[in-house]
Order: structure tokens, then sequence, then C-alpha cells
């Protein structure tokens, strides 16, 4: 067999013939540019004496795109024309035969997850959703029983309290200070924003509680405010929340009909765009009089001019998705309804935040959460493989939302000033409780 010879070529001494049947799409051309981009030039081009490419035309406009001038090359001596060009049929033809082994492929994204380099899981030219279908989708956990709201007295969170979650922070602090946003974020930008704000009406009356569930009015924005002073609360805190998101990222802002004029007024002085306004359908009506409720609203804006994630690609990825989300409210008949309604008075399915997740962003991305509640976003982004940054107001539901991670993990949330875990604070808070009560 004759001896190959490697060489070294510059780039515009090459070229494609113009007869090559084999298309390259954009979307591939982007994917091998990323990769050469990554790990640098692996793989040599195959060229006979005239510098026809014969097998890397695709790697070569990559190669042109990155301003790469000189690249490794196969020079083939020993093959006439006609040989060449049918070599160069079946490089690209035999590759299409194969398949693979999810079982395996699972081990070897899981082994790059989990490895000490830093690799960008789509080098390997797998997308976000494919990674998602693979890695997240088969495995979510079932969402463990909520504990109840504590009582006023024992409230272990404080204000300007950071807990660390595992790769998660929660901070106990208000959306409307730019200074607590950027503590939460701790120099970390966002890839998507969930938040659920309070809609400006009382608790009593407008929204179903469960019995003796012992919820109070939300900290601020429980109805007291004007239109215009909801619109002003609404436009700040999505000022200070998308400073901290990137370029392109997303926003789901949750509302009902009452107050939807205020949010879109807030989010048009915010966003670019707004992408869609979704529904959730819910499967029972709520509180209300004439129509009874059974929906709530959700905004879906774009920040910047950057192409945003679509991990939905019109179900190319499996993903069929439309603006209205159907998920059982809280205030169906199930049997897990009072618990969940004593948690927080307007708690969302994991699995709704669990898709918007998925629809939008990829493994290892920021989601931020301005209003956390409970810890919905949390618990979806831990089940999810992306990373929570979540902001919220109340004690209680700073409690709450980590007390929900720690059940749902077996982890320990960490106090980051002091180190101690939240069990370990806990423990001191009812202490000293005991001794003031004694």
């Amino acid at each position: 067999m004759k001896q190959l010879q490697m060489q070294y070529r510059e780039i515009a001494s090459l070229h494609v013939r113009d007869a090559h049947p084999r298309k390259h799409p954009e979307k591939q051309l982007k994917k091998l540019t990323q990769a050469i981009s990554a790990s640098g030039i692996v793989m040599p081009l195959v060229i006979d004496g005239e510098g026809t490419v014969f097998a890397g035309a695709a790697r070569l406009e990559a190669l042109k795109r990155l301003g790469i001038t000189t690249a490794p090359v196969l020079l083939v001596e020993h093959l006439c024309e006609a040989e060449l060009r049918a070599y160069a049929l079946a490089d690209n033809r035999i590759a299409e035969d194969g398949d693979w082994d999810e079982a395996l492929l699972k081990v070897e994204l899981t082994y790059l997850i989990e490895s000490d380099v830093d690799i960008d899981l789509e080098v390997t030219g797998f997308g976000g959703a494919e990674i998602d279908n693979l890695l997240i989708i088969e495995n979510i956990p079932p969402e463990p029983a909520e504990p109840a709201l504590a009582p006023e007295e024992i409230v272990i969170s404080q204000p300007g309290d950071v807990w660390l979650a595992g790769s998660h922070r929660v901070m106990c602090g208000s959306s409307l200070c730019p200074e607590q946003i950027a503590v939460l974020m701790s120099g970390a930008t966002a890839t998507l924003h969930i938040s659920d704000p309070p809609y400006n009406v009382p608790t009593q009356g407008h929204i179903s509680v469960g019995d003796d569930a012992g919820h109070g009015d939300f900290a601020m924005a429980a109805g007291e405010m004007t239109p215009e002073e909801f619109t002003d609360f609404l436009r700040q805190s999505l000022l200070g929340l998308s400073s901290v998101c990137g370029n392109g990222s997303l926003h789901y802002i949750f509302m009902d009909w009452r107050h939807i004029r205020e949010l879109l007024e807030a989010v048009d002085t915010v966003y670019a765009h707004l992408i869609n306004l979704c529904v959730w359908a819910k499967t029972n009506g709520g509180m209300g009089s004439f129509y009874r409720s059974q929906h709530e609203l959700i905004a879906v804006a774009k920040k910047g001019s950057e192409p945003h994630i679509n991990n939905v690609q019109l179900g190319a990825n499996g993903r069929y998705r439309t603006n209205v989300w159907r998920y059982a409210g809280m205030n169906t008949f199930s049997v897990d309804r009072e618990e969940t309604l004593a948690v927080h008075p307007t708690v969302k399915p994991t699995a709704m935040i669990i898709d918007a997740i998925l629809d939008a962003s990829n493994l290892g991305d920021i989601v931020l959460d301005g209003f956390l509640g409970s810890g919905t976003t949390l618990l979806a982004a831990e089940q999810t493989g992306r990373v929570c940054r979540g902001m919220e107001l109340d004690p209680r539901y700073a409690d709450v939302a980590i007390r929900r991670w720690e059940a749902l993990t077996g982890n320990h949330a960490i106090h980051e000033a002091s180190g101690k875990t939240f069990s370990e604070v806990s423990a001191n808070t009812e202490v000293d409780l005991e001794e003031v009560l004694s």
C-alpha cells in the first residue's frame, strides 16, 4: 500500500469540486466551526495533487470562517480522479449507516459533564435539546411532599441571607434592589429568567389558599398599589433582573388577567421584543364572580438582539409546544391540594416550569427567579441540570424553598456567611426562641 503524505497547505490554495454532491446546511457548518474552535484541527483534509478537496469540504468552509490560513492535508496520489470521486461518495455515505448506542452515549456525555475540564457539550455536535432528551427528561424524579409553611415566630432566613443549595444560590432579599441582585448573582449571568411576581391582589377573596393555610397577604403588591404604582413596581424589578441576564435571554413573567395591562406596559419598556403571550390553562376554575378564573398569563419577552435558545424547533427535537400550557392548578381536588397550598397560595406546578426551562435553556445554564416563592424554579432547575439564582423577599417562603430543595435532594443547604447548614441554623433559632419564651 502506498504511503500517504502528510503536509500543510495554504487554505487559499485548496478548493472543492463544483460538482460536489454533498450539501452542508448552515446548522452543520456552525457545529463544525464550534468544534474546531474548541479542539483545533485534529483531522486532515484529503486532497489530490491539484489541491482539490475530496474529503473535508465542510471542514474547509469552517476553517475559512475561523480565519485559519493553513491546514493539514493528506495528499493522495495513488488514486485516479474516478477512484477519488468514488472514495468521496463512500466517505460521506457509509457514515450514515451507523447508529448510536444510547446507553454508552449517555455514559460519554455524563463523563464529560463530571470531568474537571470545562467543556461546552455542544462541541460534541449534540444540541441542548438532544442532550436533555438523553440525560434529563427520562430521569426527572417524582417531587416529594412539600413541607408546610412554618409559624411566623419560627423563621430561619433573615433579610440579606444567602443560602448555597448545591450549585444554586437563594437569597432572602428584594428584586427591587440592584445591590442585592448583584449579591445573588455573584458575578454570573443568567441565560433564562422565570418570575411569578405578586399580582397586586389580596390573598383572601382572590386566591384559593386551602383550609387554615395561614397565608397572609404578600409582603408587597398585595392590592395596595394603584395601576401606575404597580406598573412602576414591575418595571423596576424587571429592569434590575434583566440587567444580569444575557443578550438573547428569554424572560417568562406570570400575571393574572386583572393586571396583564400593567405587565405588558412594563415589558414594553424593559425588553426588546415580546415573543409571545402564553396561557396556563388549568383543569378547574378558581375563585371569582361571573366567570371563574381558570387561567394565568405568561408574557415571554426577549432581551437584546441576539438569537434566543430555541429547543422547541417546531417539534424537531420531540418538543411539541404551543402557547397554551395545560397543567393542573392547585384548585383541583387532588389528594395533595391542602399540603401544596399550605406551602404557598399561588404555587406553580414544577412540571410546567421544567418544560419552560427545557424550552429555552441548556444544561448547566443559569435560571434566574426574582420572586422565588416556595421554590418551584429551584426544584425545576435541580431536576433539569440547570443552576438557579432565586430571590425571595419573605423569609418564611425562603425557608420553604430551602426545605423543599433539601427534601428533593437529600442534601443540606449552607448559610453562606456562617458556613452552617440550614438545619444547624434552624436548631439555633429554635433554642433562642425557647430561651425568649421561658
